[in-house]
């Protein structure tokens, strides 16, 4: 079974690789202990969609997985998404590189990990 003795179906596919699983969880975890590091305490995480219904589904598989409690969701188009976090780390890099007009590009690198989605419309911000 998974972590805490809970078992995952994805754990009985044909092509499950335990080992491959196991490195990347601790991959994730060297990238969320950097991340906490660098941000001085625990990472936010906002679950965001401009669809109520898929939001309730983002909720429901958040309490299933009981992760519920530490993610804020959002309805609202993530390009205004806003939340305090991002409103204080934006102002932070603003200031580290010099900027006062909030309109220009800010580099996201420097808050934690980031990828741009394969398929567009937007940044993930992984911590």
């Amino acid at each position: 079974g998974g972590e805490g003795g809970r078992a995952f179906a994805f754990e009985r596919w044909p092509d499950h690789d335990p080992t491959l699983l196991e490195e990347v969880l601790e991959e994730a975890a060297e990238i969320g202990a950097a991340a906490r590091k660098k941000m001085g305490g625990a990472p936010v995480i906002v679950g965001n969609d401009v669809h109520a219904g898929a939001l309730s589904l983002a909720r429901r598989a958040a309490m299933a997985a009981g992760v519920d409690g530490i993610i804020d969701f959002v309805q609202g188009d993530a390009a205004d998404l806003t939340h305090p976090k991002l409103t204080e780390f934006t102002a932070a890099a603003l200031e580290r590189d010099g900027l006062t007009d909030s309109a220009e590009p800010v580099d996201l690198d420097d808050l934690g990990p980031t990828a741009l989605r394969a398929e567009g419309g937007g940044v993930l911000v992984v911590s």
